[in-house]
């Protein structure tokens, strides 16, 4: 019987693990930074959220290969909620805010609830 020592072993599972990543996500340079963004995908349309929690919202420009820094994110009340550019919302008071995600005239919409 052949053993495989514990180094080996982690470098082979390493290397695997490299391999099976490979793809999730497209190269930088993939993005056409000159792609006009005809929509705007986001997963949800309403969320309600405890103050202090936070949850992420995906969302991605259309076509998929536009430049997602095209899009910024909005909140309708900072002192409720915040949203940062990669759509990790923070609920910080009870109340009721619109998220907006938008580029250009396009923009898609998400309400939010805050309770205590």
């Amino acid at each position: 019987m052949k053993t495989i020592s514990f180094g080996k072993g982690l470098c082979i599972l390493l290397f695997v693990g490299i391999l099976a990543g490979c793809g999730d996500y497209p190269p930088a340079d993939s993005y056409d930074r000159n792609a006009v963004i005809t929509d705007i995908y986001v997963e949800l349309t309403s969320l309600s959220l405890t103050a202090g929690a936070s949850q992420t919202i995906t969302f991605w420009p259309l076509p998929a290969n536009a430049d997602i820094m095209k899009l910024s994110w909005e909140s309708s009340d900072p002192a409720v909620a915040t949203i940062d550019r990669w759509g990790r919302v923070s609920a910080l008071k009870a109340g009721s805010v619109t998220l907006t995600v938008s580029s250009g005239a396009i923009a898609k919409t998400v309400s939010l609830t805050v309770t205590n």
